[in-house]
């Protein structure tokens, strides 16, 4: 499933493409010079446009455990639309042979030209979904791509990351404290069916608080581990209540 993005990396010597930038990454480039917005580079290697710098994923990150985290990848944003190839128009080569396209429809944007026909080969699954008839051709994945670059520096949308080991080692450690508070709370001085159905319901509650943070951060551009606080927080909360 298609998750990230290539923005540039040094090809191999024996390679005969020579070029650094991804393709989605030359489309926004030159359509951003237009602005005059020109690439540069922080200290620590990523690519910085305007004021938007493109924090590069490393080997782990966020759910990601010793991934090929080979030259300057970031997490692919996807537009939240019914369906990835809704991000923009689309008419056929006849169309345009035919001069039946309107020249404001392409004045100023940038046009790509591809396959949409999922017969071809250049097809990919999104976390839209994995069927056949659900994966996106390739040119649209270049569109979403290329829409993520703009929108981040012209539009400040943010980019998907995710916090440092020790933040998550900290999340998770507080919703394991908290499932010990649950139990503590009450089930050590009213052993009773009352109390266990106050906890369960409290659990439900906690449960709901984890997913709802994940849901909000998740649109503000922040990858935060949901599965892991929820087995933290249940897991403590268990040994406890078996330790009464």
């Amino acid at each position: 499933m298609l998750r990230r993005q290539l923005l540039l990396m040094d090809p191999a010597p024996a390679s005969s493409c020579t070029t650094h930038y991804a393709f989605n990454v030359q489309l926004a480039l030159q359509y951003l010079a237009a602005a005059g917005i020109a690439p540069e580079f922080t200290l620590d290697g990523n690519l910085k446009l305007k004021n938007t710098i493109f924090p590069r994923l490393s080997a782990r990150m966020g759910g990601y455990q010793q991934i090929d985290a080979g030259g300057n990848q970031v997490l692919l944003n996807y537009r939240s639309l019914p369906s990835p190839q809704a991000i923009a128009p689309q008419v056929s080569l006849s169309q345009v042979l035919e001069q039946k396209v309107r020249p404001e429809v392409v004045k100023d944007r940038i046009v790509l030209v591809g396959i949409t026909a999922n017969t071809g080969g250049d097809i990919w699954s999104t976390p839209y979904g994995t069927g056949t008839a659900e994966k996106v051709p390739g040119v649209v994945i270049q569109a979403q791509m290329t829409s993520q670059i703009l929108s981040a520096v012209l539009d400040q949308r943010p980019l998907i990351g995710a916090w440092n080991w020790l933040g998550e080692a900290v999340w998770i450690l507080g919703w394991s404290l908290i499932g010990g508070s649950i139990i503590v709370w009450r089930g050590f001085r009213h052993r009773s069916i009352d109390t266990t159905v106050q906890q369960i319901i409290s659990y439900a509650v906690a449960g709901g608080v984890i997913i709802g943070l994940g849901i909000v951060l998740l649109t503000q551009g922040t990858w935060i581990p949901i599965i892991p606080a929820g087995i933290a927080l249940c897991l403590t909360g268990v040994i406890l209540k078996l330790r009464e």
